[in-house]
């Protein structure tokens, strides 16, 4: 309802909203089988939304405390927060490959932009690496080329996607990617033909009737 609400606020009336998880969409039926193009924007972290005001007081209080040492107790309870950070950004990474795992079933899928608000490699680069290889029909294309700010080059496909940092860019921190047919891949599926109601097959013309005679 809230996406219902937004969508008219904006004037959008070209988009139906469904209620229902995408991994359980039967790709093969109508609409879902002439979707030609997904923009997929899954949960994440969250990691790249920065609030500016808490952004500039946390440079500001670590640049005031930079020469503190940490005490054990401060060190231990960085260590497990991190550990648990690292295993849910794991977990939402299986859950992001599901979502793409799922889109490259969609028998017309020309195009898949990937997108995230993290600035975690796990669910940006990773996931576009680990990605390609679920699917031989796709590849990673360059998006975006006339901005600057690239993915990691140390990943394969890292350039060809765009990424922002908020201690460098001045916005928050968000990836994108896009996923591409392989012109070596065509789809091949056909759409089924719509289905004859009740009322049209009653009104159309009886083969089986006589013809009349002179």
């Amino acid at each position: 309802e809230t996406l219902r609400r937004l969508c008219r606020r904006n004037g959008l009336r070209n988009l139906t909203a469904v209620n229902s998880s995408f991994l359980d969409i039967d790709v093969m039926t109508q609409p879902y089988c002439d979707v030609e193009y997904i923009l997929l924007d899954p949960s994440c972290s969250g990691s790249g939304i920065i609030n500016r005001l808490d952004y500039f007081l946390s440079a500001s209080v670590s640049t005031e405390h930079e020469d503190t040492a940490d005490t054990p107790s401060s060190s231990s309870k960085k260590s497990k927060d991190a550990e648990t950070t690292k295993e849910r950004v794991l977990k939402l990474q299986e859950f992001q490959l599901s979502m793409i795992q799922k889109a490259f079933t969609f028998p017309k899928l020309k195009q898949l932009v990937y997108s995230t608000c993290s600035i975690h490699d796990e669910e940006n680069e990773q996931v576009v690496e680990k990605a390609l290889k679920l699917s031989k029909a796709f590849e990673c294309v360059r998006v975006h080329s006339h901005m600057p700010m690239r993915g990691f080059s140390s990943y394969p496909h890292g350039d060809l996607c765009v990424r922002t940092l908020p201690e460098r860019d001045h916005t928050i921190g968000f990836f994108v990617s896009l996923f591409q047919r392989k012109a070596s891949h065509p789809s091949t599926f056909v759409s089924p033909a719509p289905a004859i109601s009740a009322a049209t097959a009653s009104s159309a013309p009886n083969a089986s009737k006589k013809r009349k005679h002179d």
